[in-house]
């Protein structure tokens, strides 16, 4: 992970959509969360208020971004932070609630590693609880033109933070998208990310989630718990349970 991507992470501010993954945090039946892929931790530490929470990433510096976080915070003592790839995670425990935001699996260009990712999060997942997944929008991703630009209002009050995605390139056989993405702080710095990412078509996704013993219970489009799927919106939001025996 490039120094420039952590440093992006650190900065990104908490939008409000926070406010359903904290809402599902508060509600985890046995008050424990799983967060896979939970980079510096922004997301994380909103949910940690609400729950106990171990929190999943393979990239160390994104681990050490988190530990610099959470210094001098009460919060801390309700988080575990865990180094793993989604699709090598084993802790032996389950949770009420297991998380994979931030599109990780359109991120998991290989179909066994995604296959193997959504395996693990059911394992993890209590009887009782739920996986919810953050995706990229399929049909926004292979759009004739995926460009966009807009605003991240933080939740904070603070200033909004201004963001552009110049398309590479859409590999329709893959279903891989690669972009550019510029944010603009409002103290003027401006930093780039780069998208990589597999298109994850209703079909697919059900397949997925199906072999993990999960079967699809909520969906929702951009502002989850509150829009529905459509081909508009850059993001999708699926909410899994375990499968009646």
């Amino acid at each position: 992970m490039t120094s420039e991507r952590v440093r992006l992470y650190r900065r990104l501010p908490a939008t409000a959509d926070a406010a359903w993954w904290v809402k599902l945090a508060a509600h985890a039946p046995d008050g424990r969360v799983l967060y896979v892929g939970c980079g510096t931790g922004r997301l994380a530490v909103a949910m940690a208020r609400e729950a106990e929470l171990v929190a999943v990433d393979a990239d160390p510096a994104m681990l050490a971004a988190f530990r610099d976080r959470l210094a001098d915070d009460p919060l801390a003592a309700r988080i575990r932070l865990v180094e793993a790839a989604a699709e090598d995670l084993e802790l032996g425990e389950r949770f009420g609630l297991v998380v994979l935001p931030s599109s990780l699996l359109n991120g998991m260009l290989e179909p066994a590693a995604r296959a193997a990712a959504v395996r693990r999060a059911a394992r993890h997942c209590a009887p009782d609880g739920a996986v919810v997944l953050q995706l990229l929008n399929p049909y926004w991703m292979a759009c004739d033109d995926p460009s966009a630009s807009g605003r991240l209002e933080p939740t904070d009050g603070g200033p909004a933070v201004g963001v552009t995605i110049e398309p590479l390139g859409f590999e329709p056989w893959e279903q891989r998208l690669q972009a550019r993405i510029r944010y603009r702080f409002g103290d003027g710095e401006q930093l780039v990310d780069e998208l990589d990412a597999v298109a994850l078509y209703p079909r697919e996704l059900r397949a997925l989630i199906h072999q993990a013993g999960l079967e699809i219970t909520d969906t929702y489009g951009p502002d989850p718990g509150a829009s529905e799927l459509g081909r508009s919106g850059g993001t999708w939001h699926v909410v899994a349970r375990h499968r009646a025996a």
